[in-house]
């Protein structure tokens, strides 16, 4: 069906998958600290032993916690990444992925591998790239830039079309 440019993953590429990556950590973090905010005002609410005071304390507790977590996450991690980024020379391989109704296949200097769609775990429009999951963790970055005009919807048929789950 299709082959993309040769291609170079840049920064940009890059951060926008791991960005992409931990989105849906970050959304079940968040889901946590309003579990938690809302059971210690019931709690608190429901107060009827003293116990307000202790509550309190754990609600500071737990609040100074969770914004230590999302500082880190939403800025100590992006800097972390970038100097990965850096420090490794794979990134500046130069690739093609090619595609077609029953795989997907990438080649570089480095070797070829091609892959039936039902094969990959998942696969994630980072925004500016395709991520295809090996598992969970493990995924091949493929920028959205350097396929052709009607790659984009082909390679996504091709991947709904063989139900490869799209992870959010």
């Amino acid at each position: 069906m299709g082959t993309s440019e040769p291609y170079t993953i840049g920064e940009k590429d890059y951060l926008a998958a791991q960005r992409a990556f931990v989105r849906p950590a970050l959304r079940r973090l968040g889901l946590v600290a309003l579990l938690l905010a809302v059971t210690i005002g019931l709690l608190f609410l429901l107060d009827r032993g003293g116990w307000g005071e202790v509550l309190l304390s754990l609600a500071t507790g737990a609040a100074i916690g969770l914004a230590l977590l999302f500082l880190l996450a939403l800025m100590v991690t992006p800097a972390q990444q970038r100097r990965v980024f850096r420090q490794s020379s794979v990134w500046a391989i130069e690739r093609r992925f090619g595609w077609d109704g029953e795989a997907g296949a990438l080649s570089g200097e480095d070797g070829q591998w091609r892959t039936p769609w039902r094969r990959f775990h998942a696969w994630q429009d980072g925004g500016l790239v395709l991520m295809l999951f090996q598992d969970r963790r493990v995924f091949f970055i493929v920028p959205w830039r350097a396929l052709p005009e009607n790659g984009r919807a082909e390679v996504i048929a091709a991947l709904e079309g063989a139900g490869v789950r799209r992870r959010r």
